[in-house]
């Protein structure tokens, strides 16, 4: 019996995620079960962050949106690779 089994990779930083998939991007193509997914941050992360978080999260047409009353934060992904069947 064969266990194939997926494999995800989820990026942060944008200053050296497109590099570091650019430079790997021919040698991953190989891996036909790993996704690898940009989440793009807009706004300060950070400041949601608390010893007691209440956050709302809002997601429309592929945008998570997470409020904790004061701020917000909008998270979209940039799928750089996807895995495939």
């Amino acid at each position: 019996m064969v266990v194939q089994r997926e494999l995800s990779s989820i990026l942060t930083k944008k200053e050296w995620a497109s590099p570091w998939f650019k430079q790997l991007e021919n040698s991953l193509k190989r891996f036909k079960n790993l996704s690898i997914v940009h989440l793009k941050i807009d706004g300060d992360i950070e400041s949601l962050t608390k010893r007691s978080m209440n956050l709302q999260c809002n997601l429309s047409d592929n945008e998570l949106t997470l409020i904790d009353g004061d701020n917000s934060v909008l998270i979209t992904q940039e799928i750089f690779k996807e895995m495939q069947n």
